[in-house]
């Protein structure tokens, strides 16, 4: 079974929040790191809380620098922010090579699963970023705009065909 793994800046992150969403504590500073003001923000691992923002909390992960994660309790709300670095757009390059349906079609028949995507039995035994799957869903929707245009191309020129046929009856 998936054991989710946490460390411990994301174990007292959830600690803050829920400190935060009950209001049980006064404004406290420690260094850059951490700090919470009178309005209930709490910051972690960022140089401040952001005065501008209606978040309740606020993590810069250390592991992953592009990516911070902001959160309301008040609303029940979160987000993910990241700078794109790791978007798959290298699917749109002249240079990247596009599986086949055919081949395509083979594999998941033989493998109950796309290619490049952890079977559901892989993601239960070992788990799976919600940031890696979204980067492997977001390659596939790419992939797959690329084949609807092909589709689109073959389309027109079977109506040009169609249409030629027609006329010349």
């Amino acid at each position: 079974m998936c054991q989710i793994k946490y460390n411990m800046k994301s174990l007292f992150a959830l600690l803050l929040l829920l400190l935060v969403s009950l209001k049980s504590f006064a404004h406290w500073t420690t260094g850059t790191n951490i700090s919470n003001t009178k309005t209930g923000q709490v910051s972690i691992g960022t140089t401040g809380v952001n005065d501008n923002s209606s978040a309740k909390l606020t993590v810069y992960n250390d592991a992953n620098p592009t990516t911070l994660v902001v959160g309301n309790p008040s609303t029940g709300t979160g987000e993910v922010f990241t700078d794109g670095s790791a978007f798959p757009d290298y699917v749109f390059a002249p240079e990247y090579t596009l599986r086949s349906l055919e081949e395509t079609e083979k594999y998941v028949k033989e493998n109950h699963h796309l290619p490049e995507v952890p079977s559901a039995a892989e993601i239960a035994k070992d788990c799976m970023s919600l940031s890696g799957m979204n980067e492997i869903l977001l390659k596939k929707i790419e992939e797959i705009t690329l084949y609807l245009i092909e589709m689109k191309k073959e389309n027109e020129t079977l109506k040009k065909r169609l249409e030629l046929l027609e006329k010349n009856k």
